[in-house]
């Protein structure tokens, strides 16, 4: 043992060697655990979430490819077509035929017939007849679509839509057939988002008699904040989903999706509460792990306790060792004294007489 180790108190020597060390290593360790457990639980979380938004642009898509193909059906139809050019339409045909098909079987919540000069002839919201009029409410919102259907904008097709003497976009996914004109997007109408699509009318077996741009449009629109949200909760698991007008903060634990048109218009947020099982996790760890974590802080605070005893002993033992050795020293001194002295007199005697003589 080095003396500048001996010259450190016992007390120092525990702290410094033994305490400190120990209370650095646990400290350590509980910190590099609980980090772990948070980034894993991050990225998990993140994963999730990063999954979720793709879900949820897969399910916007998807109500856009599904409600410009439902219309297919009614606008690629010769009687449907026939019907508009009688002298007065049949309203009651258009409810049986159109209205409450699309609304029942496809969930649209709204369906606008009107003719080549824009003018409404049928219409109906969720499911009952309306007043044609209606299509006035909304025609300011539906105006780029019904242009873009009639050829009027010659912008280029969105990925839902197949416009006339337009290539299909690069991404296309839309489930319509070709012989289909129509215009499909995310809009707002009246401050609620929707998805909307424009379809052209036409013969499936003939020729249209209309020039093209003219023919009557069939105007379906389905809102998010309705059908969708269904949707998107029963099918994707996705809770508490709505869409708002502004994003949500993470700290009430939403996560806000901006809702944009094809043509960059922003419409809304699309919201929802994020699962987050790494969080959870995460916490149901750390709540469970606090049992270990004590028991390994005891036994750690035991092995300290006990490694400071054994220093304290070890010390102690020292300080005797130490204390002999100047008794030791102290008798050889005094018995050499007295070897060489006289004990009456205290003056040198005949042996540290010769002892000179022989050093000298």
């Amino acid at each position: 043992m080095s003396p500048k180790f001996l010259l450190i108190g016992p007390k120092r020597q525990f702290l410094a060697f033994v305490a400190l060390p120990a209370l650095i290593f646990a400290a350590g360790l509980i910190w590099f655990g609980i980090w772990s457990l948070w980034v894993t639980a991050e990225k998990t979380d993140h994963a999730l979430r990063d999954q979720q938004v793709e879900e949820v642009h897969s399910a916007i898509g998807a109500t856009l490819d599904e409600l410009a193909q439902s219309q297919a059906g009614v606008a690629i139809w010769d009687l449907a077509v026939d019907k508009l050019q009688t002298e007065k339409v049949d309203l009651d045909w258009f409810d049986q035929n159109v209205g409450v098909w699309f609304n029942y079987v496809f969930g649209h919540e709204l369906d606008i017939i009107v003719d080549g000069q824009d003018r409404p002839l049928y219409a109906m919201q969720g499911g009952v007849r309306v007043s044609p009029r209606i299509f006035e409410t909304v025609k300011p919102d539906l105006a780029p679509l019904i242009h873009a259907a009639r050829s009027e904008s010659g912008r280029a097709a969105n990925p839902h839509e197949r416009l006339a003497n337009r290539p299909l976009s690069g991404d296309t996914s839309v489930r319509t057939s070709a012989a289909a004109v129509h215009a499909t997007d995310l809009v707002s109408l009246n401050g609620q988002p929707a998805a909307a699509s424009v379809m052209r009318m036409i013969p499936d077996s003939r020729y249209s008699d209309a020039p093209p741009g003219q023919e009557p449009l069939v105007i379906s629109v389905r809102y998010l904040q309705t059908g969708l949200m269904r949707r998107l909760q029963q099918e994707r698991g996705l809770v508490d989903a709505h869409v708002s007008d502004k994003p949500v903060s993470p700290r009430a634990g939403y996560f806000s999706l901006p809702l944009t048109s094809s043509q960059g218009k922003r419409i809304g947020y699309f919201t929802w509460r994020p699962a987050m099982p790494g969080e959870a996790i995460l916490r149901s760890m750390l709540i469970k792990g606090s049992a270990a974590l004590a028991a390994l802080l005891a036994l750690l605070t035991a092995l300290v306790a006990g490694v400071g005893w054994l220093m304290r002993r070890d010390a102690r033992s020292i300080e005797a060792l130490q204390q002999t050795q100047l008794e030791l020293q102290a008798k050889e001194a005094q018995a050499q004294y007295l070897a060489n002295h006289d004990p009456l007199t205290s003056l040198p005697n005949r042996a540290a007489f010769s002892k000179a003589v022989d050093e000298a």
